[in-house]
């Protein structure tokens, strides 16, 4: 234990407190590379004096901020995971933040409600993610080349709000629309919710309540209590159910688009695995494995489908040709009974082969030539409807499809062998039967009368009817594919470009207050937060790229 004497030249109410070199030699001694030493050498660079003069158009004074000082606030707040008010206090007291923001050591700091006005006016503005953009930008003009491969993932981004039950819900928005109206009956009293008779009765009571106020005021003016009517309205759809003699009661199962929560109404029921529910938002992703930068972000509901945001993810890759576009906007043909799976994956065959993208680098290692454009994704980017509007756009796909298996154990659809070519499947004890492809490409076989003296019946399924195989639209593809990826090439290659999107969530979401939970509420919101976090990853990045 050290016993030192403080001298009084080193305390902080020495009024000869000499600071006229603090700020050089905080700038000296900040680790390098770092996201504050790039923002200090390049802020001007990167944040302009005119970066959001298109907010403030009107000619009768500007906000006195500079725009390199704010921008660089709400990054580093972005980067560190702190709230708007606790961003403003570092750059006050932290040397750090005064050096990358470009400002004196006695300099005024501005008020937080700065940044929350400023955040409301880009979100109203046509370009409102111009941080995450104009990074990316810097990047490609400091020579830094971001390849044309792109490794995509998703994560779940937890809603800010409570999710309520159907009966609070009602009961809030009842509240909403009855202050407004101002209904003079008293609420219902809540229920004693261990008896369920009791309970039933309160349901149908808010029910025909909530149905009353709907008919009487469908047609008001407000359009507060519009939009309170027209929330109650969905509730009701989505969450209760009517009986024979009109009793309403709550409905059994979840709706598709169940809507979660009366203050965050964008948000919904979400899951990343069959054990694995959450409540909010989808954070997709695209990285660019050759320099580690992120490429693209977008935030979805939860219920939303990987593959939906896709093309999103990979729009600076490629266009749709014009008549593609057409093609596109047509509604689906209705295909002969005679179309091959070889007809109906042309989209498919057209796209580019990984093979012919292998390269060897300096190293020795198979990599894909980043000079072709590739995708990189897990099985939920491998559907054939992705795999067609990709390769409409001349992007090839490196992506798993789902292997088929069987419970308890019993064989597989892969232990059956199909012959496409000749409209027939041959079972594991040598049974071939025929089959018809529909108009649709499809089929369906089977194997009833040749199951029930089978030795193989046990190993194989226990329906009385027998086994039944049916055939995909793409049954030929899908074949290929499931070969494709029990190639060594493939593996080595899926798995090196795999791990940059897991890499690149985890970054997103690692910060004190925790990333995975958005800070706003509403879906633009959620998109903006992700985009200043991606920003400030991104400039991390981008300091180690130009040392290097």
């Amino acid at each position: 234990m050290s016993i030192g004497v403080v001298k009084p030249k080193n305390q902080i109410k020495q009024k000869r407190f000499i600071t006229d070199d603090l700020l050089e030699r905080t700038y000296n001694e900040l680790p390098r590379p770092s996201i504050y030493t790039l923002l200090a050498d390049h802020g001007e660079e990167l944040f302009p004096s005119d970066f959001f003069c298109d907010l403030y158009p009107s000619k009768r004074g500007r906000p006195t901020t500079p725009a390199r000082t704010i921008a660089t606030v709400m990054v580093l707040g972005a980067f560190e995971g702190l709230a708007d008010e606790k961003a403003t206090a570092k750059l006050k007291y932290d040397l750090r933040w005064k050096v990358a923001a470009g400002i004196a050591i006695d300099a005024p700091v501005f008020n937080y409600s700065v940044i929350c006005l400023l955040r409301s006016r880009l979100l109203n503005s046509s370009s409102p993610e111009r941080i995450f953009d104009r990074v990316l930008s810097f990047a490609k003009d400091n020579k830094i080349v971001i390849s044309k491969i792109r490794s995509i993932d998703s994560t779940a981004l937890y809603d800010s709000v409570e999710t309520k039950s159907t009966i609070r819900m009602i009961e809030a928005a009842l509240s909403d629309i009855e202050s407004e109206i101002r209904y003079e009956i008293p609420s219902l009293s809540r229920p004693s919710f261990d008896d369920s008779k009791d309970v039933s009765n309160y349901i149908e009571a808010l029910c025909a309540r909530s149905l009353s106020h709907i008919e009487k005021y469908s047609q008001c003016e407000s359009e507060t209590l519009g939009e309170n009517l027209a929330f109650l309205s969905s509730i009701l759809d989505q969450d209760t159910e009517s009986d024979e003699s009109g009793k309403r009661s709550i409905k059994d199962g979840v709706s598709k688009d169940r809507i979660i929560s009366k203050v965050d109404p964008e948000a919904r029921h979400g899951r990343k695995s069959a054990s694995r529910h959450f409540d909010g938002y989808k954070s997709h992703v695209a990285s660019d494995p050759t320099t580690g930068l992120i490429t693209a972000i977008k935030v979805t509901p939860g219920n939303v489908s990987d593959k939906e945001a896709t093309l999103d993810l990979v729009r600076d890759l490629g266009s749709v040709p014009e008549e593609t576009e057409v093609a596109l906007a047509q509604p689906e043909e209705v295909l002969p009974s005679s179309a091959t799976e070889c007809d109906l994956s042309s989209k498919q065959q057209s796209a580019k082969d990984f093979n012919q993208a292998v390269i060897t680098d300096e190293d020795g290692q198979l990599r894909l030539n980043p000079e072709v454009s590739f995708v990189i994704g897990d099985s939920a980017y491998g559907g054939f409807d992705t795999r067609d509007d990709l390769a409409s756009r001349g992007i090839g796909i490196l992506s798993r499809v789902p292997t088929p298996h069987n419970r308890d154990g019993k064989f597989a659809k892969d232990a059956f062998r199909i012959d496409t070519a000749n409209s027939c499947v041959t079972c594991p004890a040598g049974n071939v039967v025929a089959y018809k492809v529909s108009h649709l490409g499809q089929g369906a076989v089977s194997f009833g009368t040749s199951c029930a003296t089978c030795p193989l019946k046990e190993r194989c399924t226990t329906s009385k009817s027998g086994r039944t195989i049916r055939i995909h639209r793409y049954q030929a593809e899908l074949e290929r594919l499931r070969a494709q990826q029990r190639d060594p090439v493939f593996i080595a290659l899926y798995n090196h470009y795999r791990s940059f999107a897991e890499r690149m969530n985890a970054q997103l979401v690692k910060v004190l207050h925790g990333g995975r939970k958005s800070r706003y509420i509403g879906l633009e919101k959620s998109q903006f937060c992700i985009s200043q976090r991606a920003a400030s990853v991104n400039l991390s990045r981008i300091s180690k790229l130009l040392v290097t």
